[in-house]
């Protein structure tokens, strides 16, 4: 390797990209006024809102039970999201359904004491 030479950079000029002066920033203007449109509606950024977003939740599984999952492959997350759902529909009492009031709920507060 050529050893470096001791002697000081000079810059060169630049045709595209010349150097910034005062005479620049005279004539500058802000974006409000050169492009209000841009300041007005800013470009919307990332992925759309969901209608329904997911909720995270953190659950306990039997071991055997996860790797079974697993073991069924790709999108196994996806499979157990859809098999909770449908338990949820198709028991809207015990899964997000309305309380039980009046003597139903008597009636099951008796049962767990028992």
């Amino acid at each position: 390797m050529p050893k470096p030479r001791n002697r000081p950079i000079r810059p060169r000029p630049d045709k595209e990209n010349p150097e910034v002066d005062e005479a620049f920033f005279a004539r500058a203007r802000p974006l409000s006024e050169v492009a209000p449109e841009i300041v007005a509606t800013p470009p919307k950024i990332g992925r759309p809102k969901l209608e329904r977003p997911m909720v995270q939740v953190s659950i306990r599984v039997d071991p055997i039970v996860l790797a079974a999952l697993k073991a069924s492959g790709s999108g196994w997350q996806k499979r157990l999201r859809e098999a909770i759902e449908r338990t949820a529909k198709t028991r809207p009492r015990k899964f997000g359904g309305r309380p039980k009031k009046g003597k139903a709920l008597e009636e099951r507060r008796t049962k767990r004491r028992a």
